[in-house]
C-alpha cells in the first residue's frame, strides 16, 4: 500500500496539470497496513504520504471496502521436529494453526497430504481466540533412489470449517517442500586407527551412529584416516568428527573453517594423540580459529584409579535430553579418568563467544564440552575422546548410543525446511556446473508445461568460480515450484521442490479505526467514505466543484479574442 501511495505522490511532481486530479484510496483499513513503518526507500510513512497527496490533489477520498471480521484461522507454520528428513525413517511434524478471531473454535480438522495422496487427518479439539492449536503428524518418506529427493506436502484446514467460521480461505492451505535425504552424512576422521577389534579411535563412535539391525539409524557414516582426510571433499558431509587426530594442516583448517561457515557441524574429540602446539597455532589462533579454547595440559590420573564425572551446565541442552529425570543416574555412571585442561578467553565484545555446555567435577571445574557458533555452522569440542582410553562412556551401552545419535542431529544443519519461500520472494539456488547443466526446467503451481530457466555465474569477471546461481522471480502464485536439473554427465535428472506460501502477516485482518487515522492526518483535506457509500456521487461533486476554473479560463480566452478582433477591425479602418 505504501509503495502505491508513493507512486501516486510522485505522479504529481511529473504532471503539472493536477488541478482536477482526484485520488481515491480503496482500502480494507487493515491495521498492519496503516501502522506500517517507512518503506520503499521513502522517508515518509503512509499517513505522511497521504497528507502530501491531499495537499496537491483536487480531492482525496479514503474508501472503506470491508467490514469488521469476526473469525479467521490460518495455518501459521509446518514444523518438522528433526533437522533432517531421512528416507525410510519416520518423521514427526507439528502444524501450528492460529485463531485470529474473537471467539473460540472447536474441532479443527487438519489434513496432511504427500504428493497428492490420500490425506492423513488430525483434529485439534479447540483453539481459543487469539491462541494457537497444534496438530501432530508422523510420516515415513520412502524412495528407492540413493540421493536427496523432494516429496511435496500440502496441509489444509477442513473446507466446511472454512465456509462457516473463516473469513479468509486463502491462508487455510500451506505447502511444504519436504527434502528427504538417505541419511545425515557423517565423516569420522580416525586419528588412531587400528586393525585390532575395538582399538581404533572411531570404533565405538561409528558403531553407535550406524549400529546395524532392522531399524534404520538415519546416519550415513564414512571413516577416513588422516591421509585420505586431506584430499576429501568436505561438502559431501553435514557433520565431521575429528577424532584424536595428531595434527591438522593450515590448508585443511582453512577448508574446515569455510565449510563450518557455510553450515557444517564440526566435532573435535581431543585425546592422547594430538599435538597441542599445532592445535593452538592452527585451530585456536588466539581465539579467531575453530577451536573454542586454548589447550594447556593433560589432567587426571594416568593409572585410572581416580576419576571425575560430567556435570551439565545447560540442563535443557539437546545433548543431555536423554539424561533428564530418572535417567540422570546413567550420566553418573560415566567416569572420566583423563582430559585436556583448557583456557577459555572471556571476551564480552566477541560476536560468538564460546559456550560451556558441560564441565567436569574436577577441583577447577574444567570444561568438558564447549561449543561456539561460526557463521551458519557450529564447532563443538570435547576435552576427552569418545573411546574407552580416557573414559568409560562407550561401555555404557544405550546411553552412549543415544547421546551419539543426538549429537549428530544437534550438529547437523537444518535441511528439512530448505526450499521454503513466501509468494513473490525469488527462488535463489546455487548450482555447481561441474555436477549439473546450466539450463534447467521449472514447473509452476497448477501448470502442466515446463519453462526454461538457467543458472548464471555470480561474478562474470571470474568464470573460474563453478558455483553459479539460478534465480527465478515469477513466484506470484502459492504452491509448489518444481525445478528439474539435468546432470552434466547425462546420467539423469535431479528434481527439487520449492514451496511458496502467503506471508502469515497477510492473515491479520484487524482493522484500524477511522478516528485513529484522522487524528494522525490532522487538518489534511481527506474525506472518508464508509463501507457501502456511493463513490460516483462524490466524483460528480468534485467535477462540478472544479468546473468554475474551466469556465473562467474559457471566458478569459473569449474576452481576449474579442479584444484582438476589435483591434484588428479598427486597424483596417
Amino acid at each position: 500500500m505504501h509503495s502505491a501511495l508513493s507512486a501516486v505522490e510522485k505522479s504529481f511532481d511529473s504532471d503539472k496539470t493536477n488541478f482536477n486530479k482526484v485520488v481515491y484510496v480503496l482500502t480494507d483499513l487493515r491495521r498492519m497496513d496503516w501502522e506500517s513503518s517507512t518503506k520503499s526507500g521513502s522517508d515518509k510513512g503512509i499517513v505522511q504520504t497521504l497528507q502530501s497527496i491531499a495537499d496537491k490533489a483536487a480531492g482525496c477520498y479514503v474508501v472503506d471496502l470491508a467490514q469488521e471480521v469476526e473469525n479467521n484461522l490460518l495455518i501459521e507454520e509446518v514444523k518438522p521436529l528433526d533437522k533432517v528428513l531421512v528416507n525410510g525413517v519416520a518423521a514427526d511434524f507439528e502444524v501450528l494453526v492460529r485463531n485470529l478471531g474473537k471467539s473460540d473454535v472447536d474441532d479443527v480438522n487438519v489434513s496432511f497430504s504427500v504428493r497428492g495422496s490420500l490425506p492423513i487427518k488430525s483434529k485439534i479439539p479447540q483453539i481459543q481466540a487469539g491462541g494457537v492449536g497444534v496438530a501432530t503428524f508422523s510420516y515415513t518418506f520412502t524412495d528407492p533412489g540413493k540421493e536427496l529427493f523432494s516429496a511435496p506436502v500440502e496441509i489444509s484446514l477442513d473446507d466446511e470449517l472454512s465456509k462457516n467460521q473463516d473469513a479468509l480461505i486463502e491462508d487455510n492451505t500451506r505447502y511444504f517442500p519436504a527434502r528427504v535425504a538417505n541419511g545425515i552424512r557423517v565423516l569420522i576422521v580416525d586419528g588412531d586407527p587400528s586393525g585390532i577389534f575395538g582399538k581404533s579411535e572411531s570404533f565405538y563412535l561409528s558403531k553407535a551412529l550406524s549400529p546395524g539391525g532392522p531399524a534404520i539409524s538415519g546416519v550415513d557414516v564414512t571413516v577416513l584416516d588422516d591421509t585420505d582426510f586431506d584430499s576429501s571433499n568436505l561438502s559431501e558431509y553435514e557433520v565431521i568428527f575429528v577424532a584424536n587426530l595428531y595434527r591438522i594442516t593450515e590448508a585443511r583448517a582453512e577448508g574446515l573453517h569455510e565449510w563450518v561457515q557455510n553450515g557444517g557441524g564440526l566435532v573435535l574429540l581431543l585425546g592422547d594423540q594430538i599435538d597441542e602446539d599445532v592445535y593452538n597455532d592452527v585451530l585456536y589462533k588466539n581465539g579467531t580459529g575453530l577451536l573454542p579454547f586454548k589447550l594447556s595440559t593433560v589432567g587426571g590420573d594416568e593409572k585410572e584409579e581416580k576419576w571425575v564425572y560430567i556435570k551439565p551446565e545447560k540442563e535443557n541442552h539437546p545433548l543431555f535430553r536423554f539424561f533428564e529425570g530418572d535417567n540422570r543416574q546413567l550420566l553418573d555412571q560415566v567416569k572420566v579418568f583423563r582430559w585436556w585442561n583448557s583456557e577459555l578467553e572471556e571476551n564480552e565484545d566477541s560476536v560468538s563467544p564460546p559456550n560451556v555446555i558441560a564441565s567436569l567435577t574436577s577441583d577447577d571445574n574444567s570444561p568438558a564440552i564447549v561449543e561456539r557458533q561460526t557463521g551458519k555452522g557450529r564447532v563443538l569440542a570435547i576435552t576427552t575422546p569418545l573411546d574407552n582410553d580416557w573414559n568409560n562412556f562407550p561401555e555404557n551401552g544405550a546411553s552412549f548410543l543415544i547421546t551419539a545419535q543426538e549429537l549428530v542431529r544437534y550438529m547437523s544443519k537444518d535441511m528439512a525446511s530448505e526450499g521454503m519461500i513466501s509468494v513473490a520472494e525469488p527462488i535463489i539456488f546455487p548450482v555447481d556446473v561441474r555436477e549439473y547443466r546450466q539450463q534447467a526446467k521449472l514447473l509452476r503451481p497448477g501448470e502442466n508445461d515446463f519453462e526454461r530457466v538457467e543458472a548464471l555465474p555470480q561474478n562474470k569477471n571470474n568464470l573460474k568460480d563453478l558455483e553459479w546461481t539460478l534465480g527465478y522471480e515469477k513466484t506470484d502464485k502459492k504452491g509448489i515450484y518444481e525445478i528439474q536439473f539435468e546432470r552434466a554427465d547425462g546420467s539423469g535428472v535431479h528434481s527439487l521442490a520449492f514451496a511458496a506460501n502467503i506471508d502469515t502477516g497477510e492473515s491479520d485482518l484487524r482493522r484500524i479505526s477511522v478516528a485513529a487515522i484522522r487524528s494522525d492526518l490532522g487538518a489534511a483535506n481527506v474525506e472518508f467514505l464508509p463501507f457501502g457509500s456511493p463513490v460516483l456521487e462524490q466524483e460528480a461533486d468534485v467535477v462540478r466543484s472544479e468546473m468554475w476554473k474551466v469556465i473562467l479560463i474559457v471566458l478569459g480566452v473569449l474576452l481576449l479574442v474579442e479584444l484582438f478582433y476589435g483591434w484588428w477591425i479598427g486597424a483596417r479602418r
